[in-house]
C-alpha cells in the first residue's frame, strides 16, 4: 500500500510526463517495476474514473502512457511517441485530434421519429410478456415425450420415479 507522500509524488510524475518533460524511473528488478507501474496507474484511478476532479491529472490519465523498458520505466505522451505520431499525422493534426477525443459515441446519431416509439417500457414489457407465453406453450412438448416435429421419442420422456 502506498503512503499520501508516495501517491503525491507518483502523481507529480504523470503531470511531469503530460507537460512533455522525459519521465523515467530507473528499476532494475523486473518486479519492482511491476509493482510501481501498478502503483502509478493505482495513483491516478480516481482521476480517470472522475472520482476526483483534477483537470491536469485526467487529461495525464487519458494522454500519457507507462512503458517499460529493460532498465525502468517511462511515462510518456501518447502523441510524442513514434504509434501516437502516427495516429496525428493520420487524423491530419493536433486539431482533428483534439476535436476527436472531445466527440463522443453517439453524439451525431439521432432517434427517427417513427421508431421513437419502439422504446417505451410498455411496449416492451407487452412484448416481453407475449414472448414469454410463447415459450410457457411451447415447452408442454417435452413433457409429452415428443419433439418439436412431434414424434415420439424416449430420448424426450421423463422417467417417473
Amino acid at each position: 500500500m502506498t503512503t499520501k507522500h508516495e501517491t503525491k509524488l507518483l502523481r507529480a510524475l504523470w503531470r511531469k510526463a503530460f507537460h512533455g518533460e522525459p519521465t523515467f524511473i530507473k528499476l532494475a528488478d523486473k518486479g519492482e517495476r511491476t509493482r510501481v507501474r501498478f502503483m502509478l496507474y493505482a495513483a491516478i484511478r480516481p482521476f480517470r474514473e472522475g472520482a476526483l476532479h483534477d483537470p491536469e491529472l485526467t487529461r495525464a490519465a487519458e494522454e500519457c502512457s507507462i512503458r517499460q523498458l529493460p532498465d525502468g520505466l517511462e511515462i510518456v505522451r501518447r502523441d510524442a511517441d513514434r504509434t501516437g505520431r502516427a495516429l496525428l499525422e493520420a487524423l491530419g493534426g493536433a486539431a482533428e485530434a483534439q476535436a476527436a477525443r472531445e466527440r463522443e459515441v453517439g453524439d451525431l446519431a439521432e432517434v427517427s421519429p417513427d421508431r421513437a416509439g419502439q422504446f417505451s417500457d410498455t411496449l416492451n414489457i407487452a412484448e416481453m410478456e407475449k414472448r414469454l407465453a410463447g415459450l410457457e406453450s411451447g415447452g408442454e412438448n417435452r413433457d409429452t415425450g415428443s419433439d418439436r416435429a412431434g414424434r415420439s421419442t424416449p430420448y424426450y420422456t421423463r422417467e417417473k420415479s
